[in-house]
């Protein structure tokens, strides 16, 4: 009797280790699959680009740099950026406002212009974040433009600058930001018009609040084109007793 029980003990164990043994192979061949087919997609994508820029007869130079920036935006979205634009168009307006918030609250909340600001108008201001992908040469506004956007450095740099010289071989169509490499920045279409809405036609964000941060982000802007030309001055006068 005990070597029956033994034996049956032994089966069953035999059959469980079986089991677990087919799911976790299984599994390591779905992960190994999903892999061979995200890199088979990405080879593709490379082949199809090379094709695509040997038929345009594209220069080496600007090939290089079209490569970079696909490639970088590919490694970025892991190519679900189009996908989560379809998600996003097919939810309600509430589950829209809450995904788009939970995708832009780490940089909105970091913004210390936005700090003022209630949970609730940030969730209105996620649902205009817009992510842009720009390379070297790119700009962002020029003097004059008028300011309805507001930006938010994600990862790289960007320049300010007023000279009209100040990048070589590049054509400078006056005072403007012009970003340094590939970077990720999310724009928020219409800011100021939309904040200027929420004091006019919604009372629960405080009016008084609101005039009161446009009040400071207004002097704060004064202090730093201040700032801006007095550093300008003074490295243009170093410069021209260099060249002397």
């Amino acid at each position: 009797a005990t070597d029956v029980s033994e034996v049956t003990l032994v089966l069953w164990l035999l059959i469980q280790a079986s089991v677990v043994w087919a799911i976790l192979l299984g599994y390591l061949m779905e992960q190994i699959s999903t892999l061979n087919a995200a890199s088979k997609l990405d080879e593709e994508r490379r082949r199809v680009l090379s094709q695509y820029l040997v038929w345009r007869e594209v220069p080496q130079s600007l090939v290089v740099r079209v490569r970079d920036h696909l490639f970088f935006r590919w490694r970025t979205n892991e190519g679900l950026d189009a996908y989560e634009q379809e998600i996003l168009d097919q939810l309600s307006p509430v589950l829209r406002k809450e995904l788009s918030y939970h995708i832009h609250a780490s940089a909105l909340r970091t913004a210390p212009f936005l700090g003022w600001m209630h949970e609730a108008c940030l969730k209105e201001l996620a649902q205009m974040v817009e992510t842009l992908y720009l390379s070297k040469g790119d700009y962002l506004f020029h003097v004059g433009q008028a300011n309805e956007q507001m930006h938010i450095l994600i990862q790289g740099s960007v320049r300010l600058t007023l000279n009209h010289n100040w990048h070589r071989g590049h054509v400078n169509c006056g005072n403007e930001t012009k970003t340094q490499k590939d970077f990720v920045l999310l724009q928020m279409m219409r800011l100021l018009k939309q904040v200027r809405a929420m004091r006019e036609h919604a009372p629960i964000y405080g009016a008084k609040v609101l005039r009161h941060a446009e009040a400071v982000v207004r002097t704060r802007d004064l202090k730093q084109s201040w700032a801006a030309r007095f550093i300008q001055n003074r490295w243009r006068k170093r410069r021209e007793g260099l060249d002397d």
